[in-house]
């Protein structure tokens, strides 16, 4: 059963290589990067499987645990690794949507409201007084701040 499960991961790796991008729902597409990651992933199904049966084998563990029980979850977590990939690429904002210009937004408060403002004093004119520091004392380091 595992066999017929693999073979179809396999087809299907194949075809989501060959294909790239894939629509999704509600219109959205998938990128062509994230479903090659996936084509991969599923292709590289079967030689898991291989690798985890002959370690099984060497050590041994037929007894223990037999064989569909690490099929089976090596397949759960091919899928959910697949199905994260997806969705991840789904979710993401693509960056070449171009960028929106914003527009300024009318006055929620209607003309009253700008007529009743009072307009700030221009105080670009005005010179500018800062606060005078203490005088310095020489020898004194910045950093010493006892």
């Amino acid at each position: 059963m595992v066999f017929v499960f693999g073979f179809i991961l396999l087809v299907g790796g194949i075809a989501v290589l060959v294909l790239g991008e894939l629509p999704w729902f509600g219109g959205r597409k998938v990128p062509q990067r994230n479903m090659r990651q996936v084509g991969i992933l599923l292709v590289s199904f079967f030689p898991a499987v291989f690798v985890m049966r002959f370690i099984h084998s060497k050590l041994g563990a037929d007894d223990l645990l037999p064989a569909a029980a690490l099929h089976w979850s090596l397949a759960a977590i091919w899928l959910i690794a697949a199905w994260i990939l997806v969705y991840r690429a789904v979710g993401e904002k693509t960056a070449h949507q171009g960028a929106q210009t914003l527009t300024p937004a009318s006055n929620p408060f209607g003309a009253a409201a700008t007529d009743s403002q009072l307009a700030a004093p221009n105080t670009s004119n005005a010179p500018k007084q800062f606060p005078s520091s203490p005088a310095k004392q020489q020898g004194k380091s910045p950093f010493d701040f006892s």
